[in-house]
C-alpha cells in the first residue's frame, strides 16, 4: 500500500490491517448467509443479497472504505485521518449481534439468559464509556 511504518507502529499497522480484512470477509459472509421472513429460512441468494443491502451493506462498506484510506498514503493529505473516530460506528453492529440473540433466546425458551446477555450488554457499553473518557482524558 505504500504506507511507511516505523518498527514500533508495525503491531498497530498489522492490527488495522487484521481489521480491515475481517471487515471484508464479514460483507463476504454476509452476503452468503440465509434471511429469516415470517419465520422461515430463505437461502435464495437474491433474498440476502436485498436483506444486507438494505440494512448493514452501506454502513459495512463505508466503513471498510474508511479503513483502506486510513492505511493508504491518502490519509496524510486533506485531513482524512480525523475521520478514524468514524470507524467507531462499528460497535453499533454490537445492535444486531444483541437482537439475534434475544431472538434466539426467546425461541429456545430460556429467559434467564436475555437477563445476563443484557447484563453483558450494559457492562459492555459501561466499559466503553469509560475506555473512550479515559482516551480523551
Amino acid at each position: 500500500w505504500g504506507y511507511s511504518v516505523s518498527s514500533e507502529d508495525m503491531f498497530w499497522y498489522m492490527m488495522a490491517v487484521i481489521a480491515l480484512v475481517f471487515w471484508i470477509l464479514d460483507i463476504i459472509c454476509n452476503f452468503n448467509t440465509g434471511v429469516l421472513r415470517k419465520g422461515t429460512l430463505e437461502m435464495q441468494r437474491w433474498a440476502v443479497f436485498r436483506e444486507y443491502v438494505s440494512r448493514w451493506f452501506i454502513f459495512d462498506f463505508t466503513l471498510v472504505i474508511l479503513d483502506l484510506l486510513m492505511l493508504s498514503e491518502i490519509a496524510d493529505v486533506g485531513g482524512i485521518r480525523a475521520l478514524r473516530t468514524i470507524r467507531l460506528l462499528r460497535v453499533f453492529k454490537v445492535y444486531k449481534v444483541n437482537q439475534a440473540l434475544d431472538d434466539l433466546c426467546g425461541r429456545l425458551g430460556i429467559r434467564w439468559l436475555i437477563l445476563i446477555v443484557a447484563i453483558i450488554g450494559n457492562l459492555s457499553v459501561i466499559f466503553l464509556i469509560a475506555h473512550f473518557c479515559t482516551c480523551v482524558w
